[in-house]
């Protein structure tokens, strides 16, 4: 299949979403009839520069595409939540933001539904992030990430679900 390194893909083996540049060979990708198919590996003879796009499909969460004619199970884009955000996430690598004078970073937001949801948030530095990306975190336990200081649009993180027999 040719994808994105960021396309989501459900790795049986692991027992969760992974990136496509994450699936290892031997990693087991579930198909659509519900059996396994052995991935061979990245193919990096194959890697090109070309316009890509990662589909949302309203409704749906999971999807098929074809890998050669094997369909396997991939998730849908909801925004594309860049990889160091995923990661510090996962792996509850984020620390928190200190305001100069060792005070804690609270997220204050201006008048309206961002600063009624996410006012009041502590705001986390994530490793390698520099001051491109953060993560916040508000009192409902509801964690959000943010680019480039754009506090005015907070991206909420959902993480991906393992598939149910259900919806496959």
């Amino acid at each position: 299949v040719t994808t994105t390194d960021d396309h989501l893909f459900w790795n049986e083996t692991d027992r969760q979403w992974e990136p496509a540049s994450a699936i290892d060979p031997g990693d087991r990708l579930r198909t659509a009839d519900g059996r396994l198919a052995s991935a061979i590996g990245l193919i990096e003879a194959t890697r090109h520069t070309a316009d890509a796009y990662n589909l949302t499909i309203a409704g749906l969460h999971t999807y098929y595409v074809l890998a050669g004619s094997t369909p396997v199970l991939v998730h849908n884009d909801e925004p594309t939540v860049p990889n160091i955000i995923r990661n510090a996430i996962e792996n509850g690598t984020y620390t928190p933001r200190r305001n100069p004078d060792g005070t804690p970073d609270i997220f204050r937001g201006a008048p309206g539904a961002i600063a009624r949801k996410w006012g009041g948030s502590q705001i986390y530095d994530v490793p390698g992030g520099g001051n491109r990306y953060r993560i916040i975190i508000n009192q409902y336990g509801d964690i959000g990430w943010i680019a480039d200081h754009r506090y005015d649009k907070i991206n909420v993180y959902t993480p991906p679900a393992a598939p149910d027999e259900e919806n496959c």
